[in-house]
């Protein structure tokens, strides 16, 4: 798994975001720092869309996929405002 790209990079909790990469169909979950998103739509494996966990505090968190042995993706970085 190796995500490329969140549209968009920065916004509030319980917005939906999209996440673009290779491999994303293998994604079990979807973490925004310590929060779990929810997975809203996986329209291809090149893309899945998902809700912004809400967060209390403000800055950039880190983003990554985890599939069903526990591999983790590497991060991008989502800038809650």
């Amino acid at each position: 798994m190796n995500l490329t790209i969140l549209k968009p990079e920065k916004g509030p909790g319980g917005k939906l975001v999209e996440i673009h990469g290779a491999g994303l169909a293998q994604a079990e979950q979807v973490w925004f720092g310590q929060e779990l998103a929810q997975i809203t739509r996986r329209m291809d494996d090149g893309l899945i869309s998902v809700r912004a966990p809400e967060q209390d505090e403000k800055g950039q968190v880190d983003v990554r996929i985890v599939d069903a042995q526990g591999n983790a993706s590497n991060g991008l970085q989502y800038h809650y405002m």
